[in-house]
């Protein structure tokens, strides 16, 4: 079994995955993932995972802080390879982001795109932050314009495009824990689907 989970940020859809990996039971790798691979012994983890899921256009200029163009991309098929072996072995897990539906879809998984309201997306992202509504609202604008470009410049299909995915959610619709829930159930009924054919 492997889900693949995208989200708007303050969606709510790191608490899903977090949630759906606890209840069956498998890894969820997200910005864990660099400490999975190992390659923390060449580079800075603290400084990697700044970059992680980053778009190239962040790193300005040829070198910033030991890090170029060519790292980021490094870091990203580093990740991508990480994700397709422990897919073509067979491993169940949960993949939050990180281009997951599209480098992972010939292994079958099942992909969501989690979205929600823009106010509760604002709300969440005070509380979770401390921030006041406009640098919520900032924050959440330039989070989803990383994870778009970054997604895009890797991927053929666009981030977010309900087409490329088996299930997009508004989060907001039911509530988290309710949409947790629901997941589950979908999750459950597409596993037995593939089984089937």
């Amino acid at each position: 079994m492997i889900v693949t989970i995208s989200r708007e940020f303050g969606s709510g859809g790191q608490d899903i995955a977090r949630a759906l990996a606890a209840h069956y039971h498998v890894p969820l790798y997200d910005e864990n993932m660099l400490s999975e691979i190992g390659i923390h012994e060449s580079y800075d983890i603290d400084q990697l995972n700044q970059y992680d899921e980053a778009p190239r256009w962040m790193i300005r200029s040829r070198t910033v802080r030991g890090l170029t163009n060519s790292n980021i991309d490094n870091i990203a098929m580093k990740e991508f390879d990480f994700l397709r072996e422990r897919a073509r072995v067979g491993k169940s897990f949960i993949v939050l982001g990180h281009c997951g539906e599209s480098i992972l879809k010939e292994y079958g998984p099942v992909s969501i795109f989690v979205n929600a309201d823009m106010e509760l997306r604002i709300e969440r992202t005070m509380q979770k932050f401390g921030l006041d509504e406009k640098e919520a609202r900032a924050l959440i604008k330039k989070t989803d314009r990383n994870r778009k470009t970054y997604h895009n410049y890797y991927c053929d299909n666009k981030w977010g495009d309900s087409r490329y995915y088996d299930l997009c959610i508004e989060s907001s619709t039911l509530g988290v824990d309710e949409t947790i829930d629901f997941l589950i159930d979908f999750i459950d009924r597409c596993i037995k689907a593939k089984e089937k054919s």
